[in-house]
C-alpha cells in the first residue's frame, strides 16, 4: 500500500508529463516558423521554472513525508503538491502566451501598445457592451471582460 507522501511524487510526475510535451512542441512552432525566437525562449524558461518547482516540490514532500511519519507525510504531500502547483501557475505556459495574443487581437493592438491606450478602448467597449444597458450583451461584456484580465494578468504593457 502506498504511503500518503508518495503522493507529492505523483504530482511531480504528472507536471513533468505536462510541461516537456509543451516544451517540445514550443521547439517545433519555433523550427517551422510559426513562433518567434522569443516567444520560444519564453516558453522554455517558464518550462523549467516549472520543472525545478516541481522537482523542490517533490523532494520536500518526499523528504518531510518520510522524515515525521504520516502526520508529516500529509504536511509533505500538502507542501510538495503546493510548491509544484505554484510552479505551474507562475509559468508563462504557451496557453498563457496564446491567451494573450487572442486578447491583443480582440482590442485591435499590439504588444507595444500602451496600457492606457488598451484600458480606454475597454472602457470603451464596455459602455458598448454593457448587460445593464438596453442595448448591451451579457456575453459580449464578460468576453471582454476576460480578454481584459488576461492582458491585465500576462501582458508587459506599462
Amino acid at each position: 500500500m502506498p504511503h500518503i507522501h508518495d503522493a507529492s511524487w505523483h504530482v511531480a510526475l504528472v507536471n513533468v508529463l505536462s510541461v516537456i510535451p509543451s516544451m517540445l512542441v514550443s521547439i517545433g512552432r519555433y523550427a517551422m516558423g510559426t513562433m518567434t525566437r522569443e516567444e520560444c525562449k519564453r516558453n522554455l524558461l517558464a518550462g523549467a521554472g516549472n520543472l525545478a518547482f516541481t522537482g523542490v516540490g517533490a523532494f520536500a514532500g518526499g523528504f518531510i513525508g518520510s522524515f515525521f511519519g504520516p502526520a508529516g507525510a500529509a504536511l509533505g504531500g500538502a507542501i510538495g503538491a503546493g510548491l509544484a502547483s505554484v510552479g505551474y501557475k507562475q509559468s508563462g505556459s504557451e496557453d498563457n502566451l496564446a491567451k494573450l495574443k487572442r486578447a491583443y487581437e480582440y482590442f485591435g493592438v499590439d504588444e507595444s501598445t500602451p496600457m492606457n491606450i488598451i484600458e480606454a478602448k475597454f472602457r470603451y467597449l464596455s459602455r458598448a457592451h454593457h448587460p445593464d444597458k438596453p442595448w448591451g450583451n451579457e456575453e459580449k461584456y464578460k468576453e471582454l471582460e476576460s480578454h481584459m484580465q488576461v492582458i491585465r494578468r500576462y501582458g508587459k504593457n506599462k
